[in-house]
């Protein structure tokens, strides 16, 4: 009886924890969803990579499954049934739980995310009504916003730092966030700071993929060297491709740090 009662509270608690939660976290951007076994927590984000979302936390009982879908194109404040990614999840606590998504976000954008129990085929999202909507609500799914970052580099392959260049003349990167044009610089790694310039290359405002840096003739890469790529801002933008001048291009910081990527280079 005690017991009962015990787990009983536990509902009841973790119930209004659940709705307090949620209309706090709404207020900002976000929210929680799911019941008082079974529940995550997503809020607005600042993305540098473009391609995945973050769920900021989550409590799960059983195998679930954490579903990312687009807005509704006509009506206002409403989920799509287009699915643009899925996480599954087993039984345990979780922080920071990163999604991969079918493709990359848009700046400004609004995205809802769903919990669903995990059915039917282990880790599979079926959407036949065989993974059924946790939810205490009529509103299953939270919205969240989606703001890219101010700028951003990411190289094209990269593991714990190394990267693997396609050859000795250029520094390929992947993704590119630039706040207006800039510059993406190779250094010299000099025991941390940067060194003497290799390379550089211009970048226009906004989002850009493959974008591939060239180094100087004689300053190429070397198998087990360290460089660093920084981003500039452009001081002189003119209509012809103008040299990055050192002295007047400054280098490019959020919340005072500058934005770069040490790499060591494997050939």
């Amino acid at each position: 009886m005690i017991g009962s009662s015990v787990a009983s509270f536990r509902k009841i608690l973790m119930s209004f924890f659940i709705t307090v939660s949620m209309s706090i976290l709404v207020a900002c951007g976000g929210g929680v969803t799911g019941d008082d076994k079974n529940f995550f927590i997503v809020k607005d984000q600042v993305v540098t990579h473009l391609g995945e979302v973050v769920i900021e936390s989550g409590v799960f009982d059983q195998n679930a499954l954490i579903i990312i879908y687009e807005s509704h194109s006509v009506l206002e404040n409403t989920k799509s049934d287009t699915v643009v990614g899925y996480i599954p999840v087993s039984a345990g606590q979780y922080e920071n739980i990163r999604i991969k998504l079918d493709r990359k976000t848009r700046h400004n954008e609004t995205l809802y995310a769903e919990l669903r129990a995990d059915n039917g085929v282990l880790e599979e999202l079926e959407l036949n009504g065989v993974d059924t909507v946790i939810s205490q609500s009529s509103v299953s799914a939270v919205s969240f916003g989606i703001i890219h970052a101010a700028a951003h580099l990411e190289v094209v392959e990269e593991e714990l730092g190394q990267y693997f260049a396609p050859n000795a003349e250029r520094i390929d990167l992947k993704e590119v966030i630039a706040d207006g044009s800039s510059w993406a610089v190779v250094h010299r790694d000099n025991e941390g700071e940067l060194g003497e310039v290799m390379g550089y290359q211009l970048l226009v405002d906004g989002y850009q993929s493959k974008v591939s840096i060239g180094l100087m003739p004689d300053k190429l890469l070397s198998d087990g060297s360290k460089v660093i790529v920084a981003l500039y801002n452009n001081a002189i933008e003119t209509e012809v491709d103008n040299k990055f001048d050192p002295s007047m291009d400054l280098l490019v910081k959020l919340n005072d740090e500058s934005v770069q990527l040490s790499l060591d280079i494997n050939l």
